[in-house]
């Protein structure tokens, strides 16, 4: 599918988005295959999170 879409709209780029809760392995899994198929136009997206992250113990 990304490789019909590179082939249509060479220059289109492609936004990740992801969380806390997002595994790595499938943001490179990802990247793999925007590279398979030959998108080079990536971003990555990011939002604050809701709450601050607890503070560590001393």
């Amino acid at each position: 599918m990304l490789v019909n879409i590179s082939s249509v709209y060479p220059d289109q780029a492609v936004i990740l988005r992801g969380d806390s809760k997002t595994y790595h392995e499938n943001i490179i899994r990802l990247l793999n295959l925007c590279s398979q198929a030959k998108i080079w136009n990536i971003s990555f997206a990011t939002t604050p999170p809701e709450t601050p992250p607890p503070s560590p113990a001393p």
